[in-house]
């Protein structure tokens, strides 16, 4: 069930583990590409030999990771989704990707603002095409939580990994979707939020909150739910397990839908499994939105709402 506790800010729960680390890891180096936080100010004060702020320059932030990196060092790149992904996109590729199948590199990129996160500041600060453009790199691990609680369990899990590593966290304070968070649910890379019958509803990030919302006001109708919480590296086997119990598989995600994001990882699992279920993608069309409004307005103008999505799903079942 969803809990009314712990709401705090994804970057703040992670901000706040990161400070401690920070006490006892002494190769542990924070950079921010002028992007703050009240939380963040505590680590630029006791601090201040490890915590750089490179400025509005995303490319050479993701330049210096590197460099701390080849000396051993653990890096935090902290910046704006769309920025820190595409505007640094060949550092990303050329310093990290790269270097990382030669060696280890310790890098992990926070990038607050996935999705709509920042709604009214229009699109050039919307993130639609993260997942398919970090995907696309080789030995990056891509993380998409749902919630805060969610957010730093997967960061707490993800330290022993010394390959480069995204998280893309919303801006938004998200309810808790549920409080349990287990080994294989880190492991696998998702999570069952809720247990069902035929029909299946893969989402991640702000659209889990979307689509536990669907179910929530559509009991009677017993849809399973599974929160995609590590889009890279998946285990694809026990994902195609819980996928083939089922006749409808409906996939959900706040980006470009037929882009390589989300929906092209579950139809590719869903190809492999030779069974035979209906499978329906819903996200954004492949245009940018101009329109203003909040992050709710935005997704009802484009059908991506709660009350849209169950409407096309219960159309769906009648006539497939």
């Amino acid at each position: 069930m969803i809990s009314d506790i712990h709401i705090v800010s994804m970057r703040d729960i992670i901000i706040d583990d990161i400070y401690q680390r920070m006490m006892t890891e002494k190769n542990l180096f924070f950079l921010s590409s002028d992007f703050g936080s009240p939380r963040l100010d505590r680590i630029r004060k006791d601090f201040r030999d490890r915590f750089f702020n490179i400025g509005i320059a995303e490319q050479n932030t993701v330049n210096i990771s590197l460099g701390l990196a080849l000396e051993g060092n653990s890096v935090i790149v902290y910046g704006i989704a769309p920025f820190i992904t595409m505007r640094a996109f060949e550092q990303l590729r050329v310093n990290l990707a790269i270097h990382s199948q030669l060696k280890n590199i310790d890098v992990t990129i926070l990038g607050v603002g996935a999705g709509l996160s920042y709604d009214v500041s229009g699109p050039t600060h919307h993130c639609l095409e993260d997942i398919s453009i970090i995907n696309s790199l080789p030995f990056f691990s891509i993380y998409s939580p749902s919630d805060s609680l969610c957010a730093l369990q997967l960061f707490k899990s993800s330290r022993k990994i010394k390959k480069p590593k995204y998280f893309r966290l919303d801006g938004k304070l998200l309810p808790v979707l549920s409080e349990k968070i287990n080994k294989y649910d880190i492991k696998n890379g998702f999570r069952i939020l809720n247990q069902g019958n035929d029909i299946c509803i893969i989402s991640t990030g702000y659209m889990s909150q979307t689509s536990f919302q669907i179910i929530k006001k559509n009991n009677q109708l017993k849809i399973t739910l599974i929160d995609i919480l590590r889009i890279s590296p998946l285990n694809t086997l026990a994902l195609q397990e819980q996928i083939k119990k089922h006749k409808y598989i409906f996939t959900i995600e706040e980006g470009f839908i037929d882009c390589g994001g989300l929906d092209s990882i579950i139809n590719k699992i869903c190809i492999k499994t030779q069974l035979h279920f209906f499978v329906r993608n819903f996200g954004f069309a492949k245009k940018y939105i101009f329109d203003m409004g909040t992050r709710e307005e935005l997704h009802k103008q484009n059908q991506l709402d709660c009350d849209s999505i169950t409407t096309e799903i219960l159309k769906t079942i009648e006539y497939a």
